[in-house]
């Protein structure tokens, strides 16, 4: 069997050129294992709902899990949920910025943190647009 044919997807970019689902991929791993690992050292900041990070991670695990140069469906999902975290991290981070009163390292690091996932969802946002973009140009 030839590349790009029947279910071998290594051929994937010679029939697919617009697509990114492997950036986006490694953007979603790439945010979900500083939210893992973010979670136990901020959990005091948000003790009521420390485990809502843990959902997350698994929702962004299997998401990069599902995507593939042939689901229309995942694309448009990864697209959607790239969307959410530029907006909600982006937001945490204004929000984090703008509290008065007294700020310790582990708001600023929160700070930090959260920035950089709203830049990481924010490139994942474009590879996934590009793509959704490929499926309906079909070119």
């Amino acid at each position: 069997m030839e590349p790009g044919e029947g279910n071998n997807v290594k051929g994937y970019r010679a029939v697919l050129p617009h697509y990114y689902g492997d950036t986006v991929r490694k953007l979603f791993l790439v945010g979900a294992v500083v939210i893992l690992l973010a979670t136990p050292l901020f959990s005091h900041l948000f003790a009521p709902l420390a485990f809502l990070p843990l959902f997350v991670v698994v929702g962004l695990g299997v998401l990069a899990g599902l995507i593939s140069p042939t689901q229309k469906l995942v694309a448009f999902l990864q697209t959607c949920v790239s969307a959410i975290a530029v907006v909600g991290f982006g937001l945490y981070s204004v929000l984090l910025y703008a509290v008065p009163g007294h700020v310790d390292w582990h708001r600023n690091v929160l700070l930090l943190l959260a920035v950089f996932l709203s830049l990481n969802f924010l490139f994942a946002l474009y590879y996934s647009s590009k793509t959704l973009r490929g499926f309906f140009l079909k070119k």
